[in-house]
């Protein structure tokens, strides 16, 4: 899957990236958890925080994982 390919005019291909690394990183972090999402709903998580002007992998990601992933678990970047 490619998880920002209908969102590639609008966005930089730096900030494609930090999009895609944001999201390949929350995926594993989801799969070691056993926490199942669907990959759209994941990547719409991103863009969510993305639309806000947010484009720093952590930050991606952990908006990404907020109120998926156990507070036991640590939300490494």
């Amino acid at each position: 899957m490619v998880p920002f390919r209908d969102h590639a005019t609008s966005f930089t291909p730096e900030q494609l990236d930090v999009l895609t690394t944001a999201f390949y990183a929350a995926m594993a972090e989801l799969t070691t958890a056993g926490v199942a999402i669907s990959q759209r709903d994941l990547a719409n998580r991103i863009l969510d925080r993305a639309a806000d002007g947010v484009f720093d992998v952590a930050e991606l990601k952990r908006a990404a994982l907020n109120g998926l992933v156990s507070s036991g678990l640590k939300e490494s970047a």
